[in-house]
């Protein structure tokens, strides 16, 4: 039996569009479930589990995503800075998911079914992913994919510690396992270092 390839640690943004964009049909709701995991790192699952609640006010200037422990996986409640063009995906799904008349309830999650509103399941979203990945030609991309690819964003401009609060992690250790310094950044590193020795 041939072994699945490995699923690719992280993506550019423009493979990122390309992803996001072959995920929207038929379900707008999945192209959303890309949004979060390149904008916010979040799991699979908490994707499946996210409501309308959990985002609070996104149109004001302190927009918070609020992950209660119930829906994480180390069971410890987490709160990110929704960035911008998150919360302009958020506000237009928001807008597509409700009607006319009235927006989705509060307790109503974010990642549902197109034709019943039904809250899809993380391996749903997981064979989006594959299908989405294999039409763009990406290799295997996953959920976890865009997590990772956050972290490393993340770690570019901010601290390991940083990034271990906006994963979730428990130990430092586990954020380490995200880090993949590539050789421009350590030759970037060793000349700062050792700018004043001539």
């Amino acid at each position: 039996m041939e072994a699945k390839p490995r699923a690719r640690q992280q993506i550019t943004w423009d493979e990122f569009r390309e992803l996001r964009q072959r995920m929207r049909h038929p379900n707008p709701a999945m192209a959303l479930a890309a949004n979060l995991g390149w904008y916010a790192g979040l799991r699979v699952t908490e994707m499946t589990k996210l409501t309308w609640a959990h985002c609070g006010t996104l149109d004001s200037v302190t927009r918070r995503l609020t992950l209660p422990a119930e829906i994480t996986k180390n069971h410890n409640e987490r709160t990110l800075p929704i960035a911008l063009p998150l919360a302009k995906h958020l506000i237009v799904h928001r807008q597509w998911q409700g009607s006319f008349i009235q927006q989705p309830r509060d307790d109503e999650n974010i990642i549902t079914r197109d034709y019943d509103k039904r809250p899809l399941t993380p391996r749903a979203i997981q064979k989006a992913f594959a299908r989405a990945a294999k039409r763009a030609g990406l290799g295997r991309v996953t959920p976890h994919t865009l997590r990772h690819t956050f972290a490393t964003n993340l770690l570019k401009v901010s601290t390991t510690r940083l990034v271990q609060l906006a994963l979730g992690h428990r130990s430092i250790t586990t954020t380490e396992l995200y880090t993949h310094p590539t050789i421009d950044e350590i030759e970037l590193a060793m000349a700062k270092a050792f700018t004043e020795e001539t």
